[in-house]
């Protein structure tokens, strides 16, 4: 069956099992149990990458930039370095990242010699690119927390003669095969997508959900929001969808508790990211509300969510950190050897749910699941817990 197919019926299962669970009335799942509603994740993965690159270019799928062996073998006669000026470090996410750069690099006889951690701050990563630049790398790869505010800085990395490769997205007034050799990055449009489908299949005709967006402009984060929004509109138009921000990122729980608090007949929620989905549902069990959560993102602690019977996540749309870095790695090399580069690639969304829960983390981290996410599994019917 194409993937496509797969998908339409996907939503008509789960649509399916949704009217049964739910019955007549419009707030069926509002302080309930959802457990009877089933859906099959891997039927939801959009039928092609959804993200569009920074200039609106159509994603290559990142499979196509993995090195021969011919190829490798050259890059090893040239014992290339290479730089990171990472966002952040202090998630597990970036370090799965770094993980797969450094790998990839390593078995092409490449090195990873610097990682600047910028905090989520421009000027600590305007000031770490300075840094870079004074270790003369062959190339530095790049994030920028802000595309606007950190460009001067990014444009110094061609200026100083070292091949320069993003993630995610191009700092402001770059140009691709010009400034910068390519981006790649995850499919962020096609995993809210995902996510937008999971939660729909909760949601009863003519229902409420609240979605917790971040307020910043973030590649990552706003392909996330308008994949959700997109989804919606054009698949579940009856649902309302009412959208509430947060800037600060510790303040997302009270963002959420203030929500709550005005809308307490929601059907379900959807949060940008795991951890505020991780407050938002504090804030839901203090004060009693229990509704489907979809969400962004595997973490460990989303993860145990899903695996619970009685959890409140029921999907995610995750990103694949360690093949990300693997991508990041191989666009470097390729760039290195002299190739012409696609503007844009694009890694596949990855729809989790508890029937592929245990073998996706494995995928993403590269590592069999804690004991914990395991064991709640075995309990769930829904799970599939025969993948450890």
């Amino acid at each position: 069956m194409k993937r496509r197919d797969r998908l339409a019926a996907g939503i008509v299962a789960a649509t399916a099992v949704l009217a049964a669970a739910c019955g007549a009335s419009p707030n069926a799942t509002a302080g309930s149990d959802f457990a009877n509603v089933s859906i099959d994740p891997d039927a939801l993965k959009p039928a092609s990458i959804v993200n569009k690159g920074p200039f609106g270019e159509t994603a290559t799928p990142a499979g196509q930039l993995v090195l021969t062996d011919a190829e490798c073998d050259e890059a090893k006669k040239h014992g290339y370095k290479v730089a990171l000026s990472h966002l952040t470090m202090d998630l597990t996410w970036s370090k799965l990242v770094v993980q797969g750069i450094e790998d990839t690099l390593n078995k092409c006889g490449a090195s990873l010699i610097s990682v600047s951690d910028s905090a989520w701050s421009a000027d600590k990563q305007i000031a770490g690119l300075q840094n870079l630049i004074q270790l003369r790398p062959d190339a530095i790869i790049g994030i920028p927390v802000d595309k606007n505010a950190t460009a001067q800085a990014f444009a110094a990395v061609p200026k100083a003669g070292i091949k320069l490769i993003f993630m995610h997205e191009a700092a402001a007034g770059m140009k691709p095969g010009v400034d910068y050799a390519t981006v790649s990055g995850p499919d962020d449009q096609g995993n809210g997508a995902a996510a937008a489908a999971m939660l729909a299949a909760y949601i009863p005709q003519g229902g409420k959900i609240g979605a917790e967006f971040y307020n910043a402009d973030f590649f990552s984060t706003n392909g996330r929001k308008t994949g959700f929004l997109d989804w919606m509109r054009n698949n579940r138009p009856d649902i309302e969808v009412k959208e509430f921000s947060f800037t600060d990122p510790a303040q997302a729980s009270n963002v959420a508790a203030n929500f709550l608090t005005a809308n307490p007949d929601v059907n379900g929620m959807y949060a940008i990211w795991d951890a505020p989905a991780m407050s938002l549902i504090a804030e839901m069990r203090a004060q009693g509300i229990k509704v489907p959560v979809a969400t962004q993102d595997l973490g460990d602690e989303d993860a145990l969510e899903i695996a619970k019977a009685d959890g409140y996540i029921i999907g995610t749309g995750a990103q694949a950190p360690y093949q990300q870095g693997e991508a990041h790695a191989s666009a470097t090399l390729r760039a290195l050897l002299g190739q012409t580069l696609e503007p844009f690639y694009g890694i596949e969304a990855l729809p989790v749910a508890a029937p592929n829960l245990l073998k996706s983390y494995k995928y993403v981290y590269q590592q069999d699941p804690p004991r914990e996410i395991v064991e709640a599994c075995k309990q769930n019917p829904k799970c599939d817990s025969s993948e450890v």
